[in-house]
């Protein structure tokens, strides 16, 4: 089996949190998906935290110990949830004050693999993850959406997956020797509808770095 398919099975994406409705013994209580065990996540890909720009907190890079990802247009008021991020296989999930942190809604859940001979591309990756949702989950429909326009001549795969307590927006997308899927969670499209301008730009921001010699300098902005 491929690598990036076993990172797909270990990522939980937030709807399948509610689908599974598996308690998650923490302080908040959230709940996570896991129809199958899943292997830990390796450790040079487990997040360390995340640093926003003093003077511009929209911005930020979210590291760990040996890469970072940089990142714009995350609204100041959005907190990152690091430490829950890494119990449940993914990088990063931001979420505004006001979330439910039950059901993890509304939140942007970040994840990424680092490439290996004979990964997926990005549209190979989606068509997977389409296969495994309707084999593992309970989903009222997936609707294809218009690729994300990233630059001259690229274009990030976008899918919208419904279900019945819960609604996803998932780019699926590549940065460097990075593939990344980012997802928008809510509870309905109404819910998130307000979110998915800025959700944009934040996917089109991402910019997988090798190692962390820009923390230092990000730290002093």
């Amino acid at each position: 089996m491929r690598r990036f398919d076993a990172w797909g099975e270990r990522r939980a994406r937030a709807g399948r949190l509610v689908a599974t409705a598996i308690l998650l013994a923490t302080a908040c209580g959230v709940r996570f998906a896991q129809a199958q065990a899943k292997p830990a996540a390796p450790k040079n890909e487990g997040t360390v935290g995340v640093v926003r720009k003093p003077k511009d907190r929209t911005s930020g890079l979210i590291f760990g110990p040996d890469w970072t990802v940089k990142f714009r247009d995350m609204p100041a008021d959005w907190s990152d949830a690091t430490n829950l991020a890494n119990q449940l296989g993914m990088q990063e999930i931001f979420h505004p004050r006001n979330w439910n942190a039950h059901d993890l809604t509304p939140s942007i859940v970040f994840s990424f693999s680092r490439k290996q001979p004979g990964d997926e591309t990005p549209a190979e990756n989606m068509t997977i993850d389409e296969r495994r949702s309707n084999a593992h989950y309970s989903l009222e429909r997936i609707v294809p959406e218009p690729s994300l326009v990233l630059g001259p001549k690229q274009k990030a795969p976008v899918r919208i997956y419904e279900y019945t307590h819960g609604w996803d927006m998932v780019v699926y997308s590549e940065s460097g020797p990075a593939l990344f899927m980012t997802t928008l969670h809510c509870e309905s499209a109404e819910e998130c509808a307000p979110f998915k301008s800025f959700f944009a730009r934040f996917v089109k921001s991402l910019q997988y770095q090798g190692n962390t010699s820009v923390l230092n300098e990000w730290k002093q902005r």
